[in-house]
Order: structure tokens, then sequence, then C-alpha cells
């Protein structure tokens, strides 16, 4: 979401006047009058308060979305790199953000089908980023309860968040990360010994994930998003020059159909049932969420 410097200051000066009086006790005229602004010159950017609360949270989202990728694609981080990076990161980026953090925290606003959306693919996108990166890190035998894993290390992540941001309570960021892979070690251990069977059942999650119409992500930028990720993984593949021929060609035959201003369903199902049929673990998620983006 690329912002001019205007639309970027009424953005910023929004959610300053949110965290310090409430979304539902600011009204338009406030937030003008603390730009210096007339309230018709920020109706030329935004239609409405509403407008511009989902404005405020694709702008903040975005940015923690790109930067929890780029620490779990780095390929120069172990997986538990990955994990305590993230940690980091995360607790960095909500304290440089924190009113916007404070706003989502405290307020009950009616959140409308957009937001809800936004909302739903930010916590998708983590939770499917950590279940791979815990595999990668503790093996296949973690797997089967690999979700419930990583929904319970965020849930630790944002306990800790609730401290930092609503209590102001200052944090060693570092230490809190060893700690709570530390942590995590333990209850991996104790789910592996214990033999613990799965609340939230692998297969059933990813295709809930893919196919639920709230995901926010049935744009041709999501499309795209899937595409570049899938990507990704095929640089990483240790297969023989021929099978990646064959994977190459039929991404590159997907991506000029899905670029068409109509694609035609029945040739981008083809090629993705052409990959699945690749039997290609790393591409699962990624090919289920194509197929649910096209049906």
């Amino acid at each position: 979401m690329r912002l001019n410097d205007k639309k970027k200051q009424i953005l910023e000066a929004a959610i300053k006047c949110f965290a310090d009086k409430g979304y539902q006790a600011t009204s338009i005229q406030e937030i003008a009058d603390s730009l210096g602004i007339a309230k018709g010159s920020l109706y030329f950017y935004f239609k409405s308060k509403e407008d511009l609360l989902v404005s405020i949270c694709k702008y903040y989202f975005e940015r923690i979305v790109v930067k929890f990728w780029e620490t779990m694609e780095d390929p120069h981080l172990t997986p538990r790199e990955k994990l305590i990076r993230q940690v980091i990161d995360s607790y960095e980026q909500f304290v440089g953000h924190s009113d916007f953090v404070k706003v989502l925290m405290k307020e009950r606003f009616e959140v409308n089908q957009e937001i809800h959306e936004l909302i739903f693919s930010l916590r998708a996108q983590q939770l499917s980023g950590n279940q791979q990166c815990i595999v990668e890190l503790y093996g296949e035998e973690i797997r089967p309860v690999s979700y419930d894993v990583a929904t319970i290390f965020i849930s630790m992540i944002n306990g800790y968040m609730g401290f930092v941001i609503m209590e102001q309570i200052k944090l060693d960021f570092k230490m809190v990360s060893e700690f709570l892979l530390d942590r995590l070690d333990d209850i991996v251990d104790g789910m592996l010994a214990k033999q613990t069977k799965p609340i939230l059942n692998t297969e059933e999650f990813e295709k809930f994930f893919a196919s639920n119409p709230k995901s926010g992500r049935t744009t041709k930028a999501a499309l795209a998003e899937e595409l570049h990720a899938i990507r990704l993984v095929v640089e990483k593949l240790n297969k023989k020059p021929e099978e990646l021929d064959e994977i190459n060609m039929s991404l590159q035959v997907l991506e000029a159909e899905l670029d068409k201003k109509e694609p035609q369903v029945v040739m981008v199902k083809g090629m993705i049932a052409l990959l699945k049929s690749l039997k290609i673990p790393e591409l699962k998620r990624h090919l289920i969420e194509l197929e649910a983006y096209i049906s």
C-alpha cells in the first residue's frame, strides 16, 4: 500500500487521536484540527472515519506481514534463529507502532468485513509461517501437533506483548525471545513424550485457511503472492533438472493464465492438479490456497 505524504500524515494523526481519545469518541473534525486542515480536505483522501480506519489497518498490517516473511524466508537463518528473530521483530514493530496496537487492544469498535479479513489474513499468515518453521526445527514427528505448537508460541509472544504495550514494562527482547524458545522446547518435548493428540488437525486446518472466504486474499495481488512463494520453494528444491523444468513450465503456464483479465478456470485447475500430482510437500499449502482462490 503506497501512500503519498499527505495521506501518511493523515493516517498517523488519526491513529494518534484514536489512541488518545478512542476510535468511537474521535471525530473527523478533531483529526482535521490536529493537522490544521479543513474537514473537507480530509474527505478528499478518505470518505469516512471507517474508511480511514481500514486504511490504517492496511498500512500497518502490510508492514508487519512483509517483515514477517522477510525473516521466515531468509536463507541465512536457521529455523531456530527465524523464530527468535520473529519474536524480536514483533516486539520492535509493535513498540514502534504502539498507538496502533493500543487501539486494536483497547477498542471494541464494530469491525467491518474488510478489517475482519485483514486481521484473519494476518493471523493466518503468522500461524502458517510459524507452523512451517516449527516443523523444520523439530522434525516431521512434530507435524501432527504443529499447528497447536504454533498457536501456543504465538500466544506466548502476545502475552508478553501486552505488558510491553499496555503496561509499558521494559523488557530485554533478546532475552525474552530466547526464554520463549526454551519454553517451546519444553512444550515440544512434553508433547512428543506424551504422544499428545492434536486439537488443530493439520490437514483440516490448512484447508480451512485456504478455503475460508474471510481470508482477505482473493485478489490478483494475493494470487501473485502465492505464486511468488511457490517460486521461492522451487528454487530450493533438490530435484533432477528435468523435474525442475516440468515444474517451471507448469508455473509459467499458470502465471500466464492468471495474468489474463478472465483466466480459464479449467486451465488453471489443470496446472494446479499437475503440480499436486508431483507430490512435493513444500508446495502443498500454496497449491491448496491457489485452488481455493479460483474455485
